[in-house]
């Protein structure tokens, strides 16, 4: 009689320890996202600016050439393609000949013909919302185009003239993650920091 008691409440303990532990996940589900964790995988960039901030860390977008930055060209953003690809990690090629840009992101190869600003992918082709320019040896695409290349999600501060390409949750202006995180971006961009790289 005393084991089958005990069985039960063994029983009965292991039930409630597993409601109280789901309901823990459940609410850590749903807990406030954290600044480090909304800059995690993120690309900050400002018009006319050299450097960048990648996972809220100050870098420069071309170390050889401090010249290659964001434009405003016809009154769309651009941003130097290259940098925010291998970011990502895509391995990024130049075909001289088609003038074509190569993208090997995973297991898919793009094809964007900087000529058409036609992006294929095996037999699939289509042309990208905004045309896409060479500058100094540099491609550059709208900013609005990039999730057309990789899978992510653009947010445009039209106060800072500045950007940001993110991957994972959505950018959510109200949330204290996103204004501290915009806010660390700018921060990082600032003159003051920019003289150290």
């Amino acid at each position: 009689m005393k084991q089958k008691k005990f069985t039960r409440f063994a029983i009965a303990v292991c039930a409630f320890v597993m409601c109280i532990s789901l309901a823990f996940t459940a609410l850590a589900g749903t807990a406030e996202m954290t600044k480090q964790q909304r800059l995690k995988n993120t690309v900050y960039l400002q018009n006319l600016n050299y450097a960048a901030a990648c996972d809220g860390v100050l870098t420069v977008i071309n170390k050889n050439d401090k010249t290659v930055m964001p434009v405003f060209r016809d009154g769309l953003f651009y941003v130097p393609l290259r940098f925010i690809l291998e970011y990502y990690g895509a391995e990024v090629s130049w075909e001289h000949e088609t003038k074509t840009v190569i993208i090997k992101a995973g297991d898919n190869v793009f094809r964007l013909d900087t000529r058409s600003s036609a992006l294929s992918m095996g037999e699939r082709s289509r042309s990208l919302d905004n045309s896409c320019f060479i500058d100094k040896g540099t491609t550059f695409i709208c900013f609005d185009d990039v999730s057309d290349i990789i899978v992510c999600k653009t947010y445009y501060f039209e106060e800072y003239k500045s950007g940001v390409i993110a991957m994972g949750e959505e950018w959510n202006p109200e949330r204290n993650a996103e204004k501290e995180a915009l806010e660390a971006m700018e921060f990082a961009l600032s003159p003051f920091f920019k003289m150290f790289i």
